[in-house]
């Protein structure tokens, strides 16, 4: 109505095409954001799905030796348990039980007077049993069964 009025009126529509140019440049601020996140987000999802198949190959190729490595298993198993059938029994019987408490070989060579098994020193005596080769002798530390083993010549 009047011409003050009409001047606050111009201000006030001057100040909210202001304010709605501001929360425009957000809104455009905003969804340049969105357009990097999300192409941010397309190469990590592309570079997530490459090692996936990367992980998925891996997992295939150990699942494939684990196979291997069992039937390699089942294989030698086979094989000692024919070695064991064609041995005396008096020999077969105490490997067997030897065998079955211990962790590792029941048969270990003599290195440098040193049991191969527990790598204790063994006496002379023991050595020279073993050199004269008439009974089984087994180590008297950790009750493996002993071989001299034979050192090539020089």
């Amino acid at each position: 109505k009047t011409n003050e009025a009409y001047k606050a009126l111009l201000g006030e529509i001057e100040k909210a095409k202001q304010d709605k140019s501001a929360l425009e440049d957000q809104i455009l601020q905003l969804m340049e954001q969105i357009d990097q996140a999300t192409k941010v987000w397309k190469e990590k999802e592309t570079a997530s799905k490459g090692n996936e198949s990367g992980l998925l190959k891996q997992i295939s190729d150990w699942e494939a030796k684990g196979v291997e490595l069992q039937q390699t298993l089942m294989t030698k198993q086979a094989e000692r348990e024919q070695a064991l059938a064609a041995l005396p029994k008096t020999l077969a019987g105490p490997y067997s039980k030897l065998r079955a408490g211990l962790r590792g070989a029941g048969v270990v060579p003599i290195r440098k007077e040193q049991c191969s098994g527990c790598h204790m020193k063994v006496s002379q005596n023991l050595i020279n049993e073993l050199r004269r080769g008439q009974k089984i002798i087994a180590c008297e530390t950790c009750s493996r069964i002993v071989y001299l083993e034979e050192v090539p010549a020089a």
